[in-house]
């Protein structure tokens, strides 16, 4: 009998310490590493060019003189990065997390690849990195000239599929969200100076410059 009573206590024993352990675990904050994320170019995604004609500035120069001025100050080197997905967990895993940081996209012999030398938030709004440069345009005006610039400035568009890899702690379990990335930059632009003198002759010359 008394056996069977320690039978029992055990069993009882067993139950709550299972129980104090479940509850135990449940009380651990939810945690996520980031694993890796992949690019693959998929159906509709690749890279493309589009171009952007802004409205032709107006200068004069009403005096004898070569006058000089400044055009355009802008700044290079940048690019604007966004994450989209249609899965409805994707964005909040990292809910009151630091903001995570996944490898940025670049392309190497026509192929997308994750790039450790350029990290980006993993973020559906847009991004836009720390510029390298910033330039400032200059020229000088004829003596009594009137003159037209206008200027397109053509930029670069990667659109590409990802598979990103998060570990939940302490469970261990691995997640993967999928979605589609963009990536814009400036390429190169052109500016088309049209310089019209007070006898009536004009001259248009041609600037190409890649950013």
């Amino acid at each position: 009998m008394k056996q069977q009573h320690l039978s029992i206590l055990l069993l009882l024993s067993l139950i709550v310490g299972l129980a104090a352990c479940q509850n135990e675990d449940d009380s651990l904050p939810r945690s996520f590493t980031v694993r890796g994320i992949e690019y693959a170019f998929m159906e509709g995604d690749g890279e493309s060019t589009y171009a952007v004609e802004f409205a032709p500035e107006h200068y004069s120069n009403l005096t004898d003189t070569p006058l000089p001025i400044e055009v355009d100050s802008y700044d290079i080197g940048y690019a604007e990065t966004c994450f989209s997905s249609s899965d409805p967990e994707a964005f909040t895993w990292s809910t009151g997390a630091d903001t995570v940081w996944v490898k940025g996209i670049s392309t190497k012999h026509g192929k997308p690849y994750a790039d450790d030398r350029n990290y980006v938030p993993y973020l559906p709004e847009t991004y836009r990195s720390a510029p390298t440069g910033h330039v400032t345009d200059s020229l000088k005006l004829p003596p009594n000239s009137q003159v037209e610039i206008k200027e397109v400035v053509y930029f670069r568009k990667l659109t590409a599929t990802y598979v990103l890899e998060v570990e939940e702690f302490p469970s261990g379990e691995v997640h993967e969200f999928t979605g589609k990335v963009t990536k814009t930059w400036r390429d190169r632009s052109e500016a088309y100076i049209t310089a019209t003198e007070a006898d009536g002759t004009t001259e248009t010359r041609a600037i190409t410059r890649s950013l």
